[in-house]
This record gives structure tokens, C-alpha cells and sequence, in this order.
């Protein structure tokens, strides 16, 4: 709808406000919010690499980019340390299989 990203969400919050119980949301409101620490920046970073491929299955069994996902998936994974494996129950469609083994024996 043209225009609707510059009007504000129109709501009834401030009669509601008595209302509600404290802490709860009164409304959609979109919030801003910015990666401050190089810790998040780096997460960040991580989930708009993984948002880049196209691995959206609604574009078909042969347009959507799985087997790179999985490797993406799969190499950080194994930069963490984890035993890595991946399967494919269904031709191109592969899925990762990550084991963080424990200390514990039993």
C-alpha cells in the first residue's frame, strides 16, 4: 500500500493503558534497535551471510540453493567444534547433523 511505511500505527494505547498489566504490549510498534557490541555485530553479520542464500523452498526443488545452505550451515558448525554430518532422506535436500559431545560418559 503506497504511503503506509511514512504514517504512523494508529491505537488506542493511551485509553488502553489502564487497562493492560504492566509490562505487556499494548500495540505493534516498529522498534529500532542496533547492534552496539562487536559480539552482536558479529552475530548480525552471521544471520544477514545465512539470509543471502536462497534457500527458500517455495522457488522449487531446483532453484532453491539447499546444498550451499547446509555447507554455510555446516562450516559453522565445525568452527565451533562440533562433529558435522550431513544427510540427504530426500534427493537435494540436504539436512545438517551436528554433534556436541559431552563430557559425561553415562
Amino acid at each position: 500500500v503506497r504511503g503506509m511505511a511514512s504514517q504512523e500505527p494508529k491505537c488506542d494505547c493511551a485509553q488502553r493503558k489502564q487497562q493492560v498489566k504492566p509490562g505487556s504490549e499494548l500495540c505493534w510498534q516498529p522498534k529500532k534497535r542496533v547492534a552496539s557490541t562487536p559480539e552482536e555485530q558479529s552475530c548480525v553479520a552471521l544471520f544477514q551471510e545465512i539470509l543471502r542464500i536462497k534457500t527458500i523452498s517455495f522457488e522449487g526443488p531446483s532453484s532453491g540453493a539447499y546444498k550451499q545452505g547446509a555447507d554455510w550451515c555446516a562450516a559453522q558448525c565445525e568452527k565451533l567444534g562440533l562433529k558435522v554430518k550431513i544427510v540427504e532422506p530426500l534427493e537435494g535436500h540436504p539436512c545438517v547433523i551436528a554433534t556436541w559431545e559431552g563430557t559425561d560418559p553415562s
